[in-house]
């Protein structure tokens, strides 16, 4: 099974032993923010906008990966 938006409860579903979850797709809501408030401050400073901001997601396979992405995303740690 797989899915997108990987939140804290999907990917502690992931890192369980023989968890159905396989793949995801985690969001940066950090990176999210930080650069939504940045885009703001460029704006209110006159700064000419792009029409749309990317943001990397952070593709996530197996336990493993569904652990570290945890703690990279600032969840804290899972064992």
């Amino acid at each position: 099974m797989t899915a997108i938006d990987a939140g804290p409860e999907t990917l502690e579903i992931m890192a369980e032993p023989g968890s159905p979850f396989v793949a995801n797709v985690a969001q940066q809501p950090h990176l999210i923010g930080q650069t939504s408030a940045d885009n703001v401050a460029r704006y209110f400073a006159g700064q000419k906008l792009p029409v749309q901001t990317f943001i990397p997601v952070v593709p996530v396979k197996g336990p493993q990966e569904a652990k570290a992405v945890y703690k990279q995303l600032g969840y804290g740690e899972l064992q």
